[in-house]
């Protein structure tokens, strides 16, 4: 969420925050005026709520995927790793 409390409204990081929200997959998407909800706080000056109603969706799947790889007579192939270093070791 791009909405921090205690900081000045901004309704561009709530559309933004809706969108990422979206993208997830994780919820059923949010239409703006149907499940966001922006009021303000009573009894407070220059404060508001903001409710989000997010509805989980089905998230168990099947993913399954195959492949191959062909080599021909006389190429070959290599995998080279470089052990890490931490950035302690790398300043020493």
């Amino acid at each position: 969420m791009r909405l921090v409390e205690d900081a000045p409204f901004n309704t561009e990081a709530l559309k933004f925050s809706v969108k990422r929200l979206n993208q997830l997959g994780y919820f059923k998407a949010l239409e703006g005026g149907k499940d966001v909800d922006v009021q303000k706080t009573p009894g407070e000056t220059n404060k508001v709520d903001v409710k989000l109603k997010l509805e989980e969706q089905n998230r168990n799947q099947l993913t399954f995927g195959a492949g191959g790889l062909g080599v021909r007579k006389g190429s070959s192939a290599s995998c080279r790793s470089r052990p890490r270093t931490s950035s302690a070791a790398a300043r020493a």
